[in-house]
Order: C-alpha cells, then sequence, then structure tokens
C-alpha cells in the first residue's frame, strides 16, 4: 500500500516515519491506529480499538477486511522469518533512506546471494 503513494512523496515519507503525523483524514488515522496496535501489539486489542473504527463509519464487513489484512501480512513476515529469507536490497535502502533501523536478520540479502525467499 504504501509503495503506491510514491507519487506523494510527502505523503508516503510521512506514514512510513509516523503516520501519526500525516496529513490523512480521521478515518485513515483511526484505520492505521488500530493497524498498527493489531500489528505491534496484539495480545492488547479491545473492543474500543474496533468500536473506534465504527465511529469512523467502517461496516463490521470493513473491520473484517482491515483486520484481514493486517493479520495476513504479519503472517506472511513471520513465514519468510521462519524460512530465513531475505529483503531486497532494494527494500533495505529505501528503508535506510527514511531512517529506520533494519534488523540484522533482515539484513542477510546484501551477503548471501543463495536461494533465499524474498520480501
Amino acid at each position: 500500500m504504501v509503495r503506491n503513494l510514491k507519487k506523494d512523496e510527502a505523503l508516503y515519507e510521512a506514514l512510513v516515519k509516523d503516520y501519526t503525523q500525516a496529513s490523512v483524514n480521521p478515518a485513515d488515522l483511526a484505520m492505521l491506529a488500530y493497524s498498527a496496535k493489531l500489528t505491534l501489539t496484539p495480545g492488547k486489542m479491545v473492543p474500543e480499538d474496533v468500536e473506534a473504527l465504527r465511529a469512523q463509519k467502517f461496516s463490521d464487513a470493513a473491520v473484517g477486511d482491515i483486520a484481514m489484512h493486517v493479520s495476513f501480512f504479519s503472517v506472511m513476515n513471520r513465514m519468510v522469518d521462519g524460512l530465513c529469507g531475505n529483503v531486497t536490497e532494494e527494500t533495505i535502502q529505501e528503508a535506510e533512506r527514511l531512517g529506520m533501523k533494519i534488523p540484522d536478520h533482515l539484513k542477510r540479502s546484501r551477503s548471501a546471494k543463495g536461494s533465499g525467499t524474498t520480501k
């Protein structure tokens, strides 16, 4: 999703660096907050998190779609990590350009030219 926003470089960088400071509408901000919490602290999800989306006029189906997409993305990342997959050099360079810390286990692609999976 974020990669498609590169047409608006300022929005792209704001979303990647700190979505809470990005210039987005309240519904998008609620969706991003829900997604971040589900990704980073899934055990702390409470009914109020869903209610915050409903307050922004997300239907139950839309809330389910958001939860499913966030969860599926997390599962796929764990699968790649579990199979010792590598991220592309382009992805590492972009993350570093944006000031993101890259875990050492994801930097393997710089030295490994083997048959790993890519993210």
